[in-house]
């Protein structure tokens, strides 16, 4: 509780897109803290990754508004990764989870990989058998 409460400030302006100040904003941590070896050693680990964030985000973001799609997505994953390192909550969204072996439905169950297949199956094999006329490749029209 007491790391969160001396972190206070650099997640506040953290979140506000002052990265470089939030940076500066540890040396006060530090100066306030200096007894206590944890905050100091996570003070200066901020200090090396807040700018690298805020350069990359902002590269990215640029580069996707400017419709570079492809160019945007070095910047944007690493962003994303030193977002996961840094370990604020807030703004930004939890981490992502596409990658976990569990997901969770749309009504908030968890469900195994398996069970994912399952369910995008049997929605799709709906379609298919719905009254509605569909279009399937080299068949035409089919109800």
């Amino acid at each position: 509780m007491e790391i969160q409460e001396a972190f206070g400030a650099v997640a506040r302006k953290f979140h506000g897109g002052e990265y470089q100040r939030a940076a500066q904003e540890c040396d006060r941590v530090i100066d306030e803290h200096r007894n206590d070896a944890d905050i100091r050693v996570r003070a200066k680990r901020l200090q090396a990754l807040l700018p690298n964030f805020g350069r990359n985000f902002e590269d990215g973001h640029s580069k996707y508004k400017q419709g570079q799609l492809a160019n945007s997505v070095r910047p944007l994953r690493k962003a994303r990764e030193l977002y996961a390192e840094i370990g604020f909550p807030g703004a930004l969204g939890p981490r992502s989870t596409k990658n976990s072996p569990r997901r969770r439905s749309p009504l908030g169950v968890i469900r195994s990989p398996e069970a994912t297949w399952r369910a995008r199956r049997s929605t799709s094999e709906m379609r298919l058998c719905s009254t509605q006329p569909t279009r399937e490749p080299g068949r035409g029209w089919t109800r």
